[in-house]
């Protein structure tokens, strides 16, 4: 009987992780001012990374890269496409979210500069999964 209730509240909670909603924190500033993430998402296949939405419209892409580094590239709200503000210029942590296999959930330090921008700060992500 025990094992049939662990069992129950195993799957329960590996539905309620697959439903949460994606769930970015954020102290990443853009060009020294606050970038305000709203949600993320990985549409990057088969690139392993996060787009961090911005209330404004605009996107973060943070791309891992070899040994755990961080590329970086800002889309303006609307653009096809980016302005690649650094390679290698931070970390970055990615592992599959509990309960679905195609979401991510992770960590990333920036220090990023370059085309006259920059995105300095600490991400943190979980449950991103497709943009829907």
């Amino acid at each position: 009987m025990r094992a049939r209730v662990a069992w129950l509240v195993l799957g329960v909670l590996t539905l309620a992780c697959a439903l949460a909603p994606a769930e970015p924190t954020s102290s990443l500033s853009l060009d020294g001012v606050p970038f305000a993430v709203t949600r993320c998402s990985n549409d990057q296949v088969p690139a392993r990374g996060v787009d961090l939405h911005g209330a404004a419209g605009d996107k973060i892409r943070i791309v891992q890269t070899w040994g755990g580094r961080a590329s970086v590239a800002y889309f303006a709200a609307g653009a096809e496409h980016a302005t690649v503000i650094g390679e290698s210029c931070g970390t970055i942590t990615t592992r599959t979210s509990a309960g679905d296999s195609s979401a991510l959930d992770g960590e990333a330090t920036l220090d990023c500069a370059g085309w006259g921008r920059n995105v300095v700060g600490e991400a943190r992500f979980r449950n991103c999964g497709a943009s829907r």
